[in-house]
């Protein structure tokens, strides 16, 4: 699933947004799985806050796709 929304809303459509030849390309890579709870073991990040925490959340991101390469995730 392709959106370009998110790059029109931010006004970076010229620079990311659409699939054309020379353009930067990045891509998340999503898995649909069955729901389960948001821990706190789940941030990744070092601020330990979110909105989600207990909430049931469906799938997974399972990488991500910049200019320095293919990052996965251990799920």
């Amino acid at each position: 699933i392709f959106s370009t929304a998110p790059a029109r809303l931010l006004g970076l459509q010229k620079e990311y947004g659409a699939l054309i030849p020379g353009s930067p390309f990045r891509a998340v890579f999503f898995q649909d799985t069955p729901a389960t709870p948001f821990a706190l073991e789940d941030i990744q990040s070092l601020s330990k806050n979110s909105i989600f925490l207990g909430r049931k959340l469906r799938g997974a991101i399972v990488g991500h796709y910049t200019r320095n390469g293919l990052f996965k995730f251990d799920l």
